[in-house]
């Protein structure tokens, strides 16, 4: 399956970023792609973002995605990680700072479908 592509919920289309099994060189190969892709839509996007256990987020990726995701972060309507791990979820929690955003945190793809979908959900605000 491709790392990167998007599919529709009814009448909402989001965009999955798939980190499983990637090393820290495709992470960011990846992360470039994902804002390449962003960029050239120029319009807002839902976004899901999967992990696993063997996609370690290492201090270099994560300084690629912040570059990366900040230059699209106005386009990214919300967005929702799929298998973080609990040192994952609390670095999450850092970039949610960084970025004044609340990213969540789901177990499963249909439970962050169910949230990238509602339209009564924001992730646009300040987590603390």
């Amino acid at each position: 399956m491709p790392h990167l592509y998007t599919f529709r919920q009814d009448a909402d289309e989001i965009l999955v970023v798939d980190y499983t099994g990637c090393k820290e060189t495709q992470m960011m190969q990846l992360a470039t792609k994902f804002k390449e892709l962003i960029q050239a839509r120029s319009k807002p996007v839902l976004v899901m973002a999967i992990f696993n256990d063997s996609t370690y987020v290492t201090p270099a990726f994560m300084r690629h995605a912040e570059k990366e995701s900040g230059e699209v972060m106005p386009l990214l309507e919300k967005v929702a990680f799929v298998g973080l791990s609990t040192t994952k979820k609390i670095i999450l929690q850092g970039y949610n700072i960084l970025f004044g955003r609340s990213f969540q945190t789901f177990d499963t793809q249909e439970e962050a479908i169910r949230y990238l979908v509602d339209r009564s959900t924001s992730d646009k605000k300040r987590p603390y």
